[in-house]
């Protein structure tokens, strides 16, 4: 069994209607709108905590899932996320059959996430797409581009342990999470 086999479902064409997109895209635009003007006057516990999983919300929907309806046959992409020293890299080196990430034994060696893409998705989506990780994540992360077809369908994103901040606070593997399709936690044993 190849690496590519059990992605195979990748290769069909991914089936959009037109008409859902332009129905649904000016609705989200509205929601995020309502919810990003919603205020709460009575002061209450945890009020801050309400107002920023709002925030977290709103731009969810304005950098993750609007962006997606301008190019819904976009590459899926995938975060490789979990705490040090699980393998998150070693794992996307052996599916690149390359050295993508670096891995060592100084914890944590991935320090800033590495996205991992087809060369042929250089257009705007994929311009768009790097401006919004580097916006979250900060300017901080490796782009490597090359022809393994396995990223014709799938843009791989490693990203630093879950537990690493930044000197300036950020969390990246939780930032570049929030632009993924979907999560590939990685653990171990311990």
């Amino acid at each position: 069994m190849g690496v590519s086999e059990p992605l195979m479902w990748c290769n069909r064409p991914m089936q959009v209607d037109p008409a859902t997109i332009a129905a649904l895209e000016p609705r989200l635009v509205q929601l995020a709108e309502m919810l990003d003007g919603a205020r709460f006057d009575l002061p209450a516990p945890g009020q801050s905590a309400v107002s920023n999983a709002r925030s977290a919300i709103v731009r969810t929907i304005r950098e993750y899932l609007i962006p997606r309806f301008d190019d819904p046959e976009a590459p899926v992409v995938a975060a490789f996320v979990g705490p040090a020293g699980t393998g998150k890299s070693t794992i996307v080196n052996s599916l690149a059959n390359d050295r993508i990430s670096e891995v060592g034994p100084l914890r944590p060696t991935t320090r800033k996430p590495v996205l991992w893409a087809h060369r042929d998705h250089a257009g705007r989506y994929w311009s768009e797409f790097v401006a919004r990780v580097r916006e979250r994540v900060g300017p901080e992360i490796e782009v490597v581009i090359g022809d393994d077809e396995l990223t014709l369908q799938l843009t791989v994103v490693d990203t630093p342990p879950s537990e690493y901040v930044t000197p300036t606070g950020k969390r990246p593997a939780f930032d570049a999470l929030a632009l993924a399709d979907l999560c590939v936690f990685v653990t171990s044993a311990t």
